[in-house]
């Protein structure tokens, strides 16, 4: 599908707040131990759904519009149940993308997928290195580069479509040439990025390995456009009484289900709206009166709104709540990485509407 007949479908079923796309964290359990880890000390949730919960929970997704359900975690081979988890998906009439460390991926599960012939839509593989020394700095697990290699090379040898996703930090960005090299070889998409965040325990550990300035200034630009947030748009989408939903999709067309069934907004906004195990996922999804506050902000009511970035730069507000515990405030590293590649602009006076006006795309 071409971008602007994708962008338009998107649209139209987002008005009508229909659930395209939803994450599933299947498990906080992890086989690594990596330095930047947003999970913190709490890996697993006591209660997490199992088998026989995905199992009604299908239906309902189906029933709500649902096509396409991306599979993460934590680690989502790590659950117990996940050998039967992906057959009840692949089962179902979804488009099915993963993301994964890669370190548990087997020939079984290469083996599934390949019984079920385009359901698998990508696999998301993240890698933090060219070699060994540097990737295994970052997940502190001996052996853990090689059996991500040897995963990228199961998919690849089965025909199955690889992503590789980096994120840089002072341990490894030096590697980052060499690991677009290796994706290049292997004729893969590489994407990467920088934004480091606290854990959800609050603790503020993973900061510390934040790329200085002078690390940023040397990214290629404009490698911002991972998040999509800095593509063209229609200047009147942008006006302070419209609502956000021209940049961001949580709560209308992409949800996110925790371990323990919790539905929230969106990956990094823990706002739950309701539990799919006391209530039926497509209730929520319409009555929830969490999500139908989410649907009715106004551009007016986010600190971005009145920035001299606005709307080249459009914020994520789940960043923003993670970093403050206010979605409604500026994400601050997301604003330092902004100030760096869009540099330092004359502030205007005229207020939002003036700015809205003359913002160049």
């Amino acid at each position: 599908m071409k971008q602007e007949s994708r962008e338009t479908f998107y649209r139209q079923y987002s008005d009508a707040a229909r659930p395209l796309r939803v994450q599933i964290e299947t498990t906080r359990r992890c086989n690594l131990d990596c330095v930047h880890c947003a999970l913190g000390g709490n890996h697993v949730m006591a209660g997490e759904m199992g088998a026989r919960d995905y199992e009604k929970l299908i239906p309902q997704l189906r029933a709500a519009g649902v096509f396409n359900v991306y599979l993460t975690g934590g680690e989502f081979l790590a659950h117990p149940e996940i050998d039967e988890i992906l057959n009840l998906f692949l089962e179902a009439d979804f488009w099915l993308s993963l993301q994964t460390n890669g370190v548990l991926l087997n020939s079984g599960h290469v083996d599934l997928f390949l019984r079920h012939p385009g359901k698998v839509r990508s696999v998301t593989i993240s890698l933090y290195g060219a070699t060994a020394e540097v990737h295994e700095s970052v997940t502190r697990s001996p052996g853990s580069f090689e059996k991500t290699l040897n995963a990228i090379s199961m998919l690849l040898a089965a025909g199955i479509r690889v992503e590789v996703i980096t994120l840089l930090m002072t341990l490894n960005h030096h590697e980052r040439e060499a690991i677009e090299r290796m994706c290049a070889d292997w004729d893969v998409k590489h994407q990467f990025n920088s934004v480091l965040v606290p854990c959800k325990d609050g603790s503020p550990d993973p900061l510390r390995y934040r790329l200085p300035d002078e690390l940023i200034r040397d990214l290629p630009r404009p490698w911002e456009t991972f998040t999509y947030n800095f593509t063209d748009g229609d200047p009147a989408d942008f006006k302070s009484e419209n609502t956000i939903e021209a940049w961001c999709s949580m709560a209308r067309s992409t949800g996110y289900l925790d371990s323990n069934g919790n539905l929230l907004p969106c990956s990094v906004l823990n706002i739950p709206a309701g539990n799919v195990r006391e209530t039926p996922f497509g209730e929520i999804w319409s009555d929830s009166p969490v999500f139908k506050r989410i649907r009715e902000l106004k551009i007016s009511e986010f600190e971005c709104s009145g920035c001299r970035h606005f709307p080249t730069c459009k914020p994520c507000p789940g960043l923003a709540y993670i970093e403050h515990g206010d979605m409604f405030a500026a994400p601050r590293e997301i604003c330092r990485i902004v100030e760096m590649f869009l540099g330092k602009k004359e502030e205007n006076h005229e207020g939002k509407e003036a700015l809205l006006e003359t913002s160049a795309y």
